[in-house]
């Protein structure tokens, strides 16, 4: 009888750690297809951005030049997502996609976007590319308060986003007034200064 009680506890628990397991599998599913369409959304910004941005014109050296898109850091996902727009054109002009983990290779970029483990090199970064017509583009916190352009910000379930016009027009480029009209600090843009 003592030998029955233990047998049947045993697979009580088996068959509590069994359906446990069952249903942390798809919650871990759901949780990284939610993480993978997150960083779907960013890069649909990101690529969407460049549409409502103008270079100056001494930036390519001819027609046939690319648009190029730089990603710094870690981040595959995000990295995966972006790559899914080359071969794409914006005005006419093919995007390459690229991943760079060295400050010195910033200025062979078009569109920069920042991932959040390279904050510790941000500043550096920043002051690489202040002054060239470089957008720069970032989720991370204050980014733009440190010198970046457009900042993502993950609102629930939406991805919305911040702008710094100051750096935006130091850095010699056009941003659309539709896009200004769309960030979410769209009345303090023009006030905020850029380091």
């Amino acid at each position: 009888m003592v030998l029955k009680g233990i047998v049947s506890k045993k697979i009580t628990l088996l068959l509590g750690v069994a359906l446990l397991v069952l249903f942390a599998m798809p919650l871990k599913a759901y949780s990284a297809a939610t993480a993978e369409n997150s960083e779907a959304v960013k890069a649909a910004y990101v690529f969407n951005f460049s549409k409502l941005v103008d270079w100056p014109a001494n930036v390519f050296t001819g027609p046939d030049d690319a648009l190029r898109f730089c990603v710094f850091g870690k981040g595959s996902d995000f990295f995966r997502q972006l790559s899914g727009f080359v071969g794409q054109t914006v005005n006419n002009r093919e995007i390459e996609v690229k991943r760079y983990y060295k400050v010195q290779y910033a200025s062979r970029c078009n569109v920069i976007y920042v991932s959040r483990s390279e904050y510790r090199v941000l500043g550096n970064l920043l002051d690489t590319v202040r002054k060239q017509p470089i957008l720069t583009i970032s989720d991370i916190p204050e980014f733009i308060a440190l010198g970046g352009m457009l900042e993502l910000r993950q609102q629930g379930s939406k991805v919305q986003f911040l702008a710094n016009r100051q750096c935006v027009t130091r850095a010699k480029l056009t941003i659309s007034s539709e896009l200004l009209a769309l960030a979410l600090n769209r009345m303090e843009a023009m006030e905020l200064e850029c380091r």
